[in-house]
């Protein structure tokens, strides 16, 4: 799931002007069998419009528990890469931060972008998330 926020709610639009910088977050569920996999790939992929620059120091990416009150921190471990307007949050393995699941049911991945020289007033567009085959290995 892809929502941004600009005014404190998250949703699948938001404004966005020169002195808003909207707030994305990526949300990807764990499976109930996690525990099973030795080695756990995990991977988000967002592409940003061209009319917006994505802050890579504003990354942040957490484990969190169903009612989203207990975290933990993985973005230390994940790499993060920026190649033109896409991003990707990788784990070749997230066992190494996240050996068991616990209370975790989620990985959410946050960032701001900025709009820059190439946007132009408009309607708002509609987040669109890519949804991608899970990928473990036993």
């Amino acid at each position: 799931m892809k929502q941004v926020r600009s005014d404190g709610d998250w949703s699948d639009f938001a404004a966005a002007g020169n002195d808003i910088d909207p707030e994305y977050r990526l949300v990807g569920t764990l499976p109930k069998s996690y525990d099973s996999f030795p080695v756990y790939h995990y991977e988000f992929d967002d592409v940003m419009d061209q009319s917006f620059t994505l802050d890579k120091s504003s990354i942040k990416v957490v484990a969190a528990s169903a009612d989203g009150k207990t975290m933990k921190d993985l973005t230390s471990i994940a790499e993060i890469t920026l190649s033109g307007q896409m991003l990707t949050v990788n784990f070749a393995d997230l066992k190494k931060g996240l050996p068991e699941i616990g209370e975790f049911r989620t990985i959410t991945a946050t960032y701001t972008a900025h709009l820059n020289m190439l946007a132009t007033a408009g309607l708002a567009h509609e987040n669109e998330m890519q949804r991608l085959p899970i990928r473990g290995s036993r």
